[in-house]
This record gives C-alpha cells, sequence and structure tokens, in this order.
C-alpha cells in the first residue's frame, strides 16, 4: 500500500471512528444511567480523536506528502490538527449522542402512552 492509498484508509477510518465508538459506547451495560454512559462516551471519543490525529491522521498525512514530492508536508499535518482535535473532537459525538438521546426519549415517551 502506497503511502497516499494508506492516508486514503486512515481518513476513512478516521470518519467511522467516533460514530462506531458512540454506538458502541452507548450499548454499554454500565453505567446504568444514559446520562452518566453519554458523557463517558463522550469522553472516549474526544480522547481517542486526539490520539488518532496525534499518532495515526499526522504521520500517514507527513508520508503522503513526502511520496508526492511536496516541500514541507509537515506544515500541513502538524501540531495544528490536534490542536483542533482537542478544542473541537468533543463536539461531534456530544451532537450523535444527543440526536440519539433525542430518539430514545421519543421511544420511551411511544412505549410509555402505549403501556
Amino acid at each position: 500500500m502506497n503511502p497516499d492509498q494508506l492516508l486514503t484508509f486512515v481518513d476513512a477510518i478516521g470518519l467511522l471512528m467516533v460514530p462506531v465508538l458512540v454506538l458502541t459506547c452507548l450499548a454499554l451495560p454500565r453505567p446504568r444511567r444514559f446520562w452518566l454512559r453519554g458523557v463517558m462516551t463522550v469522553f472516549v471519543s474526544w480522547l481517542s480523536t486526539v490520539l488518532f490525529t496525534a499518532y495515526v491522521y499526522n504521520p500517514a498525512g507527513n508520508a503522503a506528502g513526502h511520496a508526492a514530492g511536496k516541500h514541507f508536508p509537515e506544515g500541513q499535518y502538524d501540531n495544528n490538527t490536534v490542536g483542533i482535535a482537542i478544542f473541537f473532537g468533543w463536539l461531534c459525538p456530544t451532537v450523535l449522542v444527543l440526536i440519539l438521546a433525542g430518539i430514545r426519549f421519543a421511544m420511551l415517551r411511544i412505549h410509555r402512552k402505549r403501556a
């Protein structure tokens, strides 16, 4: 696999990572309170996003840039992308948790009306 294909593969994993983590963490039986699981899910997803950006995405981007002959690809894949992940990596998991919480709330409300 050449570096460009590797970067494309890493991009695909990065796009799928957060939704899969959110669904997996919310499906866990513990903690029993949904909102506590939601907070835990946001934290785990945020931490995974930061670590993935620092240790997988940036090195793959640097390798692809060097293979393409770009001058100083480290300027595009550097600590700024990690900074963005630190500051905004919680946003997507929070939105997903809130959407799923709304769906769960609506389903519980419909179920209570029928019972």
